[in-house]
C-alpha cells in the first residue's frame, strides 16, 4: 500500500462547468516503489515454487520414499535424510535450472567432512557410471562442508513448460544418484568413527 497527498482546487475553463484539479504534492519515492515491486516478485517467486514443489513430490512419491513425509516450502530446495547425520541429499530448484546434490557437513570441523568427500571421490569413475552421468565435485576447502552435485538446465523455475518434463528427470536422476552413493554409505559411517575417535584423543 502506497500513501500520496493531493493538493485539491477548482477550476473553471471557459464557460464549462466547475471541475477539481488534483495535484500530486506527496507521493512514495522511486526507492519505496522499487522496494514494493522487489516484494511482488519475491510473493510470485514463493508461489511459483510452493506450485514446482507440489507438483515435483507427487511425481517423486512414484519413484522414491524418500519425499513421501515431506511437505511443499517457499524455499528454493528440499531435503532427504540418507540415514547418516550430516550427510542428505538436496533437490534444488534456480530460475535457469535444477540440481541433485550429496551435502557433506557431517563433522564439527572439516576434517571429517575432507575425510568423506576424499573417500567417495576415490570411488568417482564407478559412481559416475552407476548415476549415468558425469558429476560435479566440490571439494570446497575453505567451507567445513563438502557438495558433490548433477545440475540439469532441462527443468527450470521461470519457465512452467518445463516442469511436467522436469518432474520425470528430476525423479529418474534422484533414484539413479541414490543407487550410486547409498551403497557406500557403511563405509561413511566407519570414517565418521575413525576421525572422532580421533577428535577426542
Amino acid at each position: 500500500m502506497h500513501w500520496y497527498l493531493f493538493k485539491v482546487e477548482v477550476v473553471r475553463i471557459g464557460q464549462s462547468p466547475v471541475s477539481p484539479l488534483f495535484t500530486e504534492v506527496v507521493g512514495p519515492s522511486k526507492e519505496i516503489k522499487a522496494l514494493g515491486s522487489e516484494k511482488r516478485e519475491l510473493a510470485e517467486r514463493h508461489e511459483k515454487r510452493l506450485q514446482f514443489w507440489n507438483g515435483l513430490i507427487q511425481v517423486m512419491n512414484n519413484y522414491t520414499s524418500h519425499y513421501r513425509n515431506v511437505s511443499p516450502t517457499k524455499d528454493n530446495w528440499l531435503t532427504a535424510a540418507t540415514g547418516i547425520g550430516g550427510v542428505y541429499y538436496l533437490i534444488i530448484i534456480r530460475m535457469d535450472n535444477a540440481s541433485i546434490q550429496l551435502v557433506i557437513e557431517r563433522g564439527k570441523n572439516a576434517e571429517t567432512n575432507k575425510g568423506i568427500f576424499d573417500f567417495l571421490h576415490s570411488h568417482k569413475d564407478k559412481i559416475e557410471s552407476d548415476f549415468g552421468d558425469k558429476i560435479i565435485w566440490r571439494r570446497m576447502d575453505d567451507n567445513i562442508s563438502s557438495r558433490i552435485q548433477y545440475d540439469t538446465a532441462e527443468c527450470c523455475l521461470k519457465d512452467e513448460a518445463t516442469w511436467e518434463k522436469g518432474y520425470e528427470i528430476i525423479a529418474k536422476k534422484f533414484v539413479a544418484w541414490d543407487k550410486a552413493f547409498s551403497k557406500y554409505f557403511k563405509d561413511i559411517k566407519k570414517i565418521s568413527v575413525e576421525h572422532n575417535s580421533v577428535d577426542s584423543k
